[in-house]
């Protein structure tokens, strides 16, 4: 049993920037602490509706929906990472139950002992309050679980004594009449304290940040309502010297520079986000501009982000899902973390 944890306009091209750059408490993992070195894997933006087929991707975005959420489960399964991250929109069209159980859990849920997600708008849409979504990750009725607290959806776990993943839930506004009972996440709210809490309750570690809504994009979803409402999630992350953050909602992948919590390049301290729409259902944008500090863009390929975490460090790369007119994208680096001070 796994333990408790509180834890605009759509361009129809496909488009690649490249730039020069670096090719409630928290509870530990359920499993025994696996060393200094662990394995994540990283996607958002999953499987689709059960019985929908998908069209072969053809490297443009845009078009119908691809529908590959089966290659890339098989991209995890043969990775076999220690932990998988998915920043949202992990069952289309709704999040029930019944759509969890016919398209995602045939595919994903192979490794649903290691997942830890995050809630995107298309759970929430299952009212009230990603009703089905909850019932797959936490239990049917149960109150609280692996996907946080039923309602709330906003938890936090160490992943071993250096790393500490922060999942939020950014589904601040209801800016979607499908969303009806968003959770707040401006300064005061009772998501935004208990950030800051567990913030203070983990200083000195490693900290990374999953959440749906990306507050930096090249996609199409630039200055959305709850893409801007996370700002207050940045502030907290960037006060207390946070390494990454994962996003998706734009389907495709991007990676930025470290950077402030207003986008000012900040190479020593900045907090370097990654969104990861990658993981099967479809791919768009890009977006009417590209966002400062993105070192790469691109919106044509579908696969699985990997990050390695050393102690004080961590390496990523992006691994392009094996099928038939898939996009090329490569992408791999590595970088400090941003809070060393855990000793060995």
């Amino acid at each position: 049993m796994r333990p408790h944890r509180l834890l605009a306009a759509v361009c129809s091209v496909a488009l690649v920037f490249l730039a020069v750059g670096s090719s409630a408490s928290a509870r530990p993992l359920d499993r025994p602490d696996q060393g200094p070195t662990l394995t994540l894997a990283v996607a958002g933006d999953v499987a689709c509706t059960p019985g929908e087929v998908g069209v072969p991707p053809d490297g443009k975005a845009n078009g119908p929906d691809n529908c590959v959420q089966g290659s890339t489960a098989r991209q995890i399964e043969q990775l076999n990472p220690n932990a998988v991250l998915i920043p949202g929109d992990i069952q289309y069209q709704f999040g029930r139950l019944s759509e969890f159980m016919g398209s995602f859990d045939p595919t994903w849920g192979a490794f649903k002992a290691k997942i830890y997600p995050a809630a995107g708008n298309h759970e929430w849409y299952d009212s009230p309050n990603g009703k089905g979504y909850f019932d797959y990750f936490d239990g049917i009725g149960a109150p609280n679980g692996p996907a946080g607290p039923r309602d709330q959806g906003y938890y936090s776990v160490d992943l071993n004594r250096y790393w500490h993943v922060v999942t939020l839930n950014s589904n601040c506004t209801s800016d979607n009449p499908l969303i009806v009972a968003p959770v707040p996440c401006g300064p005061g709210s009772p998501q935004e304290r208990w950030l800051r809490a567990d913030l203070a309750a983990h200083k000195g570690m490693c900290i990374i940040a999953q959440w749906h809504h990306p507050l930096f994009t090249s996609g199409p979803n630039q200055g959305g309502p709850n893409d801007l409402a996370t700002r207050s999630f940045w502030a907290d992350l960037y006060g207390a010297h946070a390494t990454l953050i994962f996003n998706g909602h734009d389907h495709g992948y991007e990676r930025f520079a470290p950077q402030s919590d207003t986008g000012a390049l900040d190479p020593e301290n900045g907090i370097r986000e990654f969104v990861v729409g990658t993981g099967g259902k479809s791919l768009f944008g890009p977006g009417p501009f590209h966002a400062d500090n993105s070192e790469l863009y691109d919106n044509t390929t579908f696969g699985v982000l990997t990050v390695t975490l050393h102690p004080h460090s961590y390496q990523w790369n992006f691994l392009r899902a094996p099928i038939s007119g898939n996009g090329v994208l490569t992408d791999s680096g590595s970088a400090p973390c941003n809070s060393p001070e855990m000793g060995e």
